[in-house]
Order: C-alpha cells, then sequence, then structure tokens
C-alpha cells in the first residue's frame, strides 16, 4: 500500500532526525549508513511524488546525498542518472549533484 504524501513527509524527517543523531556519535557506523539509506529511500519516493516540482527536486538531490552519506555511491549515481535527464532537474542541481558524487566531502562543507 502506498503511503499518503504526509506519511511520507513524517518518515522522511523521523529517518533524517534518526541519521543526524546516529551520525553525530559515529560517521561511519553500519547504523549511521543504514540510517542514511532508508532517508534516500524515502526521500526517493518523495522525489517521484511530491505536489511540486521544487519538492521533487529538493527530494532528489536528498536521495543523491544520503545514498551518499550511506556509502553508496552506486546507488548516488544511479539515481543521478535517473534524474539528469528529467527536464524539473535542473542543470544547477545536476551540476551540482556531480560534484558531490566527485568529491563526497562537499557534503559536509557547509556543516
Amino acid at each position: 500500500m502506498k503511503m499518503s504524501l504526509r506519511d511520507l513527509n513524517t518518515e522522511v524527517t523521523q529517518a533524517i532526525l534518526e541519521a543526524e543523531g546516529l551520525e553525530h556519535y559515529d560517521l561511519a557506523s553500519p547504523n549511521t549508513m543504514a540510517a542514511w539509506a532508508k532517508v534516500s529511500e524515502v526521500e526517493e519516493q518523495l522525489g517521484d511524488r511530491a505536489e511540486t516540482a521544487t519538492e521533487r527536486n529538493i527530494a532528489r538531490r536528498g536521495s543523491i546525498t544520503a545514498a551518499l552519506k550511506a556509502g553508496d555511491a552506486n546507488r548516488a549515481r544511479a539515481l543521478l542518472y535517473r534524474y539528469e535527464d528529467n527536464p524539473e532537474f535542473d542543470k544547477k542541481s545536476n551540476q551540482e549533484m556531480r560534484d558531490v558524487i566527485t568529491n563526497p566531502n562537499l557534503l559536509y562543507a557547509h556543516e
């Protein structure tokens, strides 16, 4: 059964809070990586179903960055490949995500 958008937004918020909390104690623990993988999966669902292009793009970017934080560069590249031909996924987002995939340290540059 498909979750409602409201439930997906609640789930992604909870997943992000959990991942960030775990990350605070151990950036690369298996639990932290699994939490970010869950964020990526929920963000991907939101990227497919959100009501506006802006919301979809935010979720798509979130799915890519969360995959990288989960240590899954292959998933991040696959998601970018999937999104890059979508006219909603603007060129700036596309380039920024390419840069982050190439240099994952950029994920933490603004924190």
